[in-house]
């Protein structure tokens, strides 16, 4: 079954920093991850537009290339 992200969580993986998040935040981003992982990850063209509006160096935007 495939896993629709939305903008909260992309947020929380890309602008956040590992060492600022807390345990729950630590495990979203690790559920993330394995969702990646199994190619179930899901983005609706509103959520993109919307996370990459806030993109402003191309190394955040090839950080993002995963969709």
């Amino acid at each position: 079954m495939n896993v629709l992200v939305d903008t909260s969580v992309w947020s929380l993986v890309f602008r956040r920093k590992p060492a600022n998040l807390n345990v729950l935040e630590k495990s979203i981003v690790a559920e993330f991850i394995e969702l990646v992982k199994e190619d179930r990850v899901r983005i609706i063209g509103l959520v993109r537009r919307e996370f990459l509006t806030g993109i402003r160096t191309v190394a955040q935007y090839e950080n993002f290339g995963l969709i």
